[in-house]
């Protein structure tokens, strides 16, 4: 990873920046109606969060890559029901599941929150703003 950073900085304009927009090293909830149901489970446990964190500061230290700025962001994505969300985290999530449990604590949720009670699923992120040197 810290090779791609590395060739990522030489191909940088001058003054061009390198835009990282990762998770956090946590996981992503399951709320319905400001209850929380659940986390999501990987089925890596997630790994790759703290392989990038790692490359990135390792970067940053070589000084491949000066940080300029960063903001903490909270994505959110609202689903009406379960299959609709599995259907979502089928397209966009490589290694995403949905517990028993979890999915359980949803159904319920949603059957007491009534009608237009949605599912959202909610992951704390950054974005980074990197400059080459």
């Amino acid at each position: 990873m810290v090779h791609a950073l590395r060739r990522a900085a030489g191909l940088l304009a001058p003054a061009g920046q390198v835009i990282d927009i990762r998770a956090l090293d946590e996981k992503a909830e399951f709320l319905v109606a400001g209850r929380l149901c659940g986390i999501m489970r990987e089925t890596d446990d997630g790994i790759e969060y703290g392989q990038a964190e790692a490359a990135l500061k390792e970067a940053l230290s070589l000084g491949i890559l000066d940080l300029a700025a960063e903001h903490p962001f909270t994505y959110r994505h609202h689903a009406p029901d379960l299959a609709s969300m599995r259907a979502y985290l089928a397209d966009t999530w490589t290694d995403a599941v949905i517990a028993p449990e979890v999915a359980e604590a949803i159904d319920e949720a949603l059957a007491q929150g009534g009608p237009g009670s949605e599912i959202v699923l909610r992951e704390r992120g950054w974005l980074r703003v990197l400059t080459g040197r």
